[in-house]
């Protein structure tokens, strides 16, 4: 018979990629667990943008991988 592992076995932490607007700048982090890195940063002018990317990226838009994370945010400043 197999045993479950513990309930209080940590369980691997799932990397993300988080892009999220602050001051005029469009931020991109990596967030692994509770631990949240900035990766890359770029200039950005909220006055061009409609509300609902904005309210997106107040929330931060997820992105898979690092990859992603960066063509979204090419696709704001292009």
């Amino acid at each position: 018979m197999e045993e479950d592992a513990p309930a209080d076995t940590p369980k691997a932490a799932v990397i993300y990629y988080s892009l999220q607007s602050q001051d005029n700048f469009l931020i991109l982090y990596e967030v692994n667990g509770e631990q949240k890195t900035e990766v890359r940063r770029l200039p950005f002018e909220k006055t061009l943008y409609p509300e609902e990317d904005l309210s997106e990226l107040a929330e931060g838009i997820r992105a898979g991988s690092l990859e992603e994370g960066i063509q979204i945010m090419e696709n704001f400043t292009s």
